[in-house]
């Protein structure tokens, strides 16, 4: 899968499946820092992901500080080629400047044990 180099970041996509419903979601940054991947809930509630109370919450630190987010069970996500189902995702906030929709983690890069090419600006 070829990714994107934008502003120092590898940018791809991501696909998401919800009670039937599919999203494909695009600027999605691949961060190998991340130990949990997170999709913003902005670009999922169209396919009907919101928080309910019995979701877990979740304190994410980073670069931006302490955020909370929201853990839901996915039918299904598609990413380079991988099929996972039935796994749980976090879903949270990014600040509208950051121009960014998710963070591809660890725990989806050696669940799928990916290799990054950074010569090619591929995934496999």
């Amino acid at each position: 899968m070829k990714v994107e180099l934008i502003q120092g970041l590898l940018h791809t996509s991501i696909t998401m499946e919800f009670n039937g419903k599919r999203k494909s979601i695009d600027n999605v940054v691949i961060d190998t820092g991340a130990a949990y991947s997170i999709i913003s809930s902005d670009e999922v509630d169209d396919i009907g992901v919101y928080w309910s109370p019995d979701d877990e919450i979740i304190d994410s630190i980073g670069m931006g500080g302490v955020q909370n987010s929201f853990v839901k069970r996915i039918d299904k996500v598609e990413f380079a080629g991988e099929v996972f189902t039935s796994i749980p995702f976090d879903f949270g906030y990014f600040a509208p400047e950051l121009k960014i929709n998710g963070l591809i983690g660890l725990d989806i890069l050696l669940e799928g044990k990916f290799c990054i090419d950074l010569r090619n600006l591929m995934i496999v």
